[in-house]
């Protein structure tokens, strides 16, 4: 029969990079769609990464049609060292880039194999039974903002501790955009002026301020230090959506993005 899932990655470079960036918990969720592989961590109640692996990304990318696939855990650490390997084994050139990944069935290891080496490697990793999510996806948006990630990233250079906490306020007027680290003592704030060139699309309707833990919106700094563009939405909430466009410099023809939630503080989680 045929497995339920089976691609060929074409650059294990360009896949590691993007699960490095939501690698901040080891555990996470695999899910596997007709338009790619999700990779998903998440902070129970707090933050949520995830990964999209876009079928951009593969060569081949065969999914069996006649069933969903159910979603399964696995160890990041271990998938993310699996890849390293597969990548400096036997080959050279853009051969030692690629591999291939089987999902049999369920409940079966997912299995990665060296593509164009003389020597086949394979690594199996064990599966596991899905965590249950805690975060939720449906929100209403209050706000809506692109921005250049670069001036985003002068912004968190600053977010180190002891910053504790830090708060996101969006205004229909100037400054429209600010942002405020604060300790017990001291707080140090960055304002983006309405005409900015820091965004690409501003859309606010009313002021809306909500605040975050600092230590965990930090969990997406790699992912912004390798993007080029952000997408940021609130909800009325208060819960923070975060898409980074993440910069493929060899591939110009690949697009990658990771997705950070957060939670604000003082949400009454249910």
């Amino acid at each position: 029969m045929q497995p339920l899932f089976k691609a060929e990655v074409k650059s294990i470079r360009v896949v590691t990079d993007l699960l490095k960036a939501i690698h901040f918990k080891n555990v996470a969720l695999i899910s596997i769609f007709d338009e790619g592989v999700m990779v998903t961590v998440e902070e129970p109640n707090c933050s949520r990464a995830t990964a999209y692996l876009k079928r951009n990304l593969f060569e081949r990318y065969v999914k069996r049609t006649d069933e969903p696939i159910p979603p399964f855990g696995i160890q990041l650490g271990t998938l993310m060292d699996f890849l390293g390997l597969l990548s400096e084994t036997g080959s050279t050139g853009a051969a030692a880039d690629t591999c291939s990944w089987k999902y049999e069935e369920e409940g079966s290891p997912l299995e990665l194999s060296q593509l164009g080496s003389h020597v086949k490697s394979t690594s199996r990793i064990t599966t596991m039974e899905p965590t249950p999510e805690t975060m939720e996806d449906e929100h209403d948006t209050a706000v809506r903002v692109i921005m250049k990630s670069n001036w985003l990233k002068v912004a968190f250079d600053d977010l180190e501790p002891p910053i504790e906490r830090v708060t996101l306020s969006f205004s229909p007027s100037d400054p429209c955009l600010s942002l405020t680290g604060e300790t017990e003592t001291n707080a140090v704030r960055m304002e983006y002026p309405e005409q900015s060139e820091s965004f690409v699309a501003f859309q606010c309707s009313e002021p809306t301020t909500f605040s975050y833990p600092c230590s965990q919106l930090m969990h997406c700094r790699k992912a912004l230090d390798q993007s080029d563009e952000v997408s940021l939405r609130v909800s009325e909430e208060g819960v923070l959506c975060m898409v980074f466009r993440i910069r493929v410099l060899r591939h110009q023809d690949l697009e990658a993005y990771a997705q950070f939630t957060f939670n604000p503080l003082d949400m009454d989680i249910a």
